[in-house]
């Protein structure tokens, strides 16, 4: 079923700046703002996003990508309608490989290309623009201040025209999201932080009842993987007196051996 949100903007006329489509503008977009930002799980948040995007803007397709990494790829995080073979091609070509076409700059700069099939950049994604029907498409970043944290594609089968108050549109809709999407975040990382420190928790517990110093290495070293990423773990029983440090646990590849010997 169509999320009741966009109820306001279906009543209305397509977008011609006036006072009545304005204010259905603002009345859906302070509905759907209520609805997402209630959602923690990053999943269903991309899931229900996307099922707004395409009743607000009338796409027949969409996908949202997802940075996890301001640096990094995108990851495909939902898609509407999309064809796998399509799906495949973008992250291969574009979004995969973090490219510029991937993030327009600045941050919240939306792109449209009124001719897919002819002004794409690659002759293969024209091929297959032309293959799915697809004629126009629109990028709209969605970006929390300047952190890119993903982007939405919109795309139509026949000439969507994108005048000024739907793009403004599109555009406050994506900051709504950036705000919904780094509030998820947040909490997921509240959540992997306390799974971490009860880890920890339990890991003091047994260490307390080990009395054997080679055995609380070895502990530690099962442990640590749960708790951080790492190449390589090591654990030392320092001997100050000595001067030296004796290795009691350890895994990972050293000098290219993986997990060689204490020796």
């Amino acid at each position: 079923a169509a999320p009741a949100a966009a109820e306001a903007v279906e009543a209305t006329d397509r977008p011609d700046g006036s006072a009545l489509w304005l204010d259905a503008r603002a009345a859906t977009l302070q509905a759907i703002a209520a609805q997402i930002s209630e959602e923690l799980d990053l999943g269903t948040l991309f899931e229900r996003v996307l099922e707004h995007a395409v009743q607000l803007f009338g796409a027949d397709e969409a996908a949202i990508w997802q940075a996890r990494d301001p640096q990094g790829p995108f990851e495909l995080a939902a898609q509407h309608a999309l064809s796998d073979g399509l799906a495949a091609l973008l992250a291969r070509l574009y979004w995969a490989k973090a490219t510029p076409v991937a993030r327009p700059a600045p941050a919240r700069d939306i792109r449209i290309v009124a001719d897919a099939a002819r002004e794409a950049s690659n002759a293969e994604l024209r091929r297959a623009f032309k293959l799915e029907g697809i004629k126009t498409l629109c990028l709209v970043p969605i970006a929390y201040r300047d952190e890119p944290l993903g982007l939405l594609v919109l795309y139509h089968r026949d000439d969507h025209a994108w005048p000024r108050p739907e793009v403004e549109l599109a555009r406050a809709f994506a900051s709504q999201v950036a705000t919904a999407v780094k509030n998820a975040r947040l909490y997921e990382s509240v959540r992997s932080l306390e799974a971490r420190l009860r880890s920890i928790q339990d890991l003091t517990l047994r260490l307390n009842r080990i009395h054997d110093v080679r055995a609380i290495g070895e502990a530690i070293v099962a442990e640590v993987s749960e708790l951080i990423s790492y190449d390589t773990v090591r654990v030392y029983l320092v001997d100050h007196e000595a001067g030296v440090c004796e290795p009691l646990a350890f895994k990972g590849h050293f000098l290219g051996l993986p997990n060689p010997s204490a020796d």
